[in-house]
């Protein structure tokens, strides 16, 4: 949640309509080629069973699953941002180089939040946990570096997700990360 208790997931489901530049397929949204996007079958790309992550539990029929390497979820999350609403900041390569470059060395942990919906990857939520001036902070991960944060959403899944589905999972997310003292969701 923001300062305003709006859930972000549920601001972020409408970023397309924001005027952003959110990419889908590698071509950005509202240019010739986005209507090319991959079938939902390519979406399936790799059972949660068959990743390194928890389950953290079920939100509606949105099963969501926790990693704590990037190295372990950054295969799906390259196929996903194929066809998933994301700007830049979200681009795993982009995330992976400042996590090497700077996040590493200044504590950040990654917490990337997968969220499934009968075997299909719908969304990821690349967060991080960081220790600041003696509080447990959950925060974008890049979000020093970025201009935009947000999740990748699968474009079905954000027409049809709502304040509701966002307040809940993220009252998952609070409840798996445990003893985080504040959520700082800059930019």
């Amino acid at each position: 949640f923001d300062r305003t208790g709006e859930s972000c997931l549920s601001k972020h489901s409408s970023l397309h309509g924001a005027g952003l530049a959110v990419t889908v397929g590698g071509t950005p949204s509202g240019s010739a080629g986005a209507g090319d996007r991959a079938p939902d079958s390519n979406r399936k790309i790799v059972a949660p069973e068959e990743l390194p992550v928890v389950s953290i539990g079920q939100v509606g029929d949105l099963s969501l699953y926790l990693a704590d390497k990037l190295d372990a979820v950054a295969d799906i999350w390259r196929g996903f941002q194929a066809t998933a609403l994301h700007t830049p900041f979200q681009d795993i390569d982009w995330v992976s180089a400042w996590y090497q470059v700077s996040g590493a060395r200044s504590g950040y942990r990654p917490l990337v939040v997968l969220g499934y919906e009968d075997g299909y990857l719908k969304v990821i939520l690349p967060l991080a946990v960081v220790r600041a001036g003696g509080l447990e902070r959950l925060c974008w991960l890049a979000q020093t570096a970025n201009d935009y944060n947000a999740p990748l959403l699968d474009t079905d899944f954000a027409a049809r997700c709502d304040r509701d589905l966002g307040a809940d999972v993220w009252a998952r997310i609070l409840d798996a990360c445990g003893s985080v003292d504040l959520v700082d969701f800059s930019q």
